[in-house]
């Protein structure tokens, strides 16, 4: 498979996996179940789960990135 410089760049950044606070009020939960698990390599980001508490979303951000080590 061919790519560009774009995608030979993108494969050479580090993935890495972050817990963020995200919006509890347009999902209608409560602050302490608005955090989510975001998984990103450079410019490129994927939400993987949203609406986790803060102790579920930091475990589910360790074993992502322990399985993507």
């Amino acid at each position: 498979m061919t790519g560009g410089p774009h995608l030979e760049e993108r494969d050479r950044a580090p993935v890495v996996v972050e817990v963020d606070h995200g919006s509890a009020s347009s999902w209608d939960r409560p602050a302490s179940m608005a955090f989510l698990v975001r998984v990103h390599r450079g410019e490129d980001s994927l939400i993987v789960a949203i609406g986790l508490s803060r102790d579920y979303a930091e475990s589910l951000a360790e074993r992502l990135g322990n399985l993507l080590a």
